[in-house]
C-alpha cells in the first residue's frame, strides 16, 4: 500500500485534546445513549474524566439522521471548532441522540414521530450524566419537560420563560446569509425576540456570506 497523502502532517505532533466515549440510560429507560467527550489534554484523568470541572460545550449533530464519532472530517465545520474550543479550555461533548445513525435501525426509526419527543431529552440526559459526576445529581431533569413533538421546527418555544426568568446566557450568533436548509430569517426572529426582551446588551449577532457562493451551485 502506498500513501498518497498527507495532509494531517501539520496536527502529528499536536494534541489538545483527549476522545473520551460516555454513555447512559435516556430518561425514559428505554435506550442506552452514547456520545463523544472531548477532554483538553491537560485536564484529562486516567479514568477517562476530567481532573476538574469544566465548562462544556454541547455540539449537536444534524439529520437527524447522523451521529458523532472519533473520526476526522474534513466536510464537518465541528471538525476545526472543536481543536478550538479544547486549546481554551473547554470541554466538548457531541451526543447521539435517538434517531441518530449506526445503532440500527429500530435506533433511527425514532425520528418518524418522535421528533421533540425523544432527542431533546436524550441530549439533556447525557449531559446530565456528566454534570452529575461532580455535582452529585442532575440540575435540571429531563423527565420534567412536556412533550415537545408540536413544536419541532422551533428554536424559541421556551424563550418567554426563560427570558423572564434571566436564564438566557450571553450569545454569539453566526449565521450564513445563504443558508438554504435553515433560512437566517430564523436568525433575525431570533434577533428580535433578543431585542423585545431586553438581551441584546449581552448578545453579538453576526451574518456572513461565504467565500464559495452556493448561488454558484444547484440546488439538490
Amino acid at each position: 500500500m502506498v500513501q498518497l497523502s498527507d495532509h494531517g502532517r501539520m496536527f502529528r505532533d499536536r494534541s489538545v485534546g483527549h476522545c473520551a466515549f460516555v454513555a447512559c440510560e435516556s430518561a425514559d429507560g428505554k435506550e442506552t445513549l452514547d456520545g463523544v467527550h472531548l477532554i483538553p489534554r491537560q485536564f484529562v484523568s486516567t479514568s477517562d474524566t476530567p481532573k476538574k470541572p469544566l465548562p462544556k460545550f454541547v455540539l449537536l449533530h444534524g439529520g437527524p439522521y447522523a451521529s458523532r464519532t472519533d473520526a476526522f472530517d474534513a466536510w464537518d465545520p465541528l471538525t476545526f471548532i472543536t481543536p478550538l474550543l479544547l486549546a481554551k479550555g473547554f470541554a466538548v461533548l457531541m451526543p447521539n441522540y435517538r434517531s441518530s445513525s449506526g445503532r440500527g435501525h429500530q435506533f433511527a426509526s425514532y425520528t418518524r414521530g418522535g421528533m421533540g419527543i425523544y432527542d431533546e431529552p436524550d441530549v439533556v440526559s447525557l449531559t446530565q450524566h456528566l454534570v452529575a459526576q461532580y455535582a452529585g445529581r442532575a440540575p435540571w431533569a429531563a423527565a420534567d419537560k412536556p412533550d415537545a413533538s408540536s413544536r419541532s421546527g422551533s428554536a424559541i418555544w421556551e424563550f418567554r420563560e426563560a427570558a423572564e426568568v434571566r436564564r438566557i446566557p450571553p450569545l454569539l450568533i453566526l449565521r450564513g446569509q445563504e443558508d438554504r436548509r435553515v433560512p437566517v430569517s430564523q436568525a433575525h426572529g431570533f434577533r428580535r425576540a433578543l431585542d423585545q426582551a431586553g438581551l441584546m446588551d449581552q448578545t453579538e449577532f453576526v451574518t456572513f456570506v461565504p467565500l464559495i457562493s452556493l448561488r454558484n451551485f444547484p440546488v439538490v
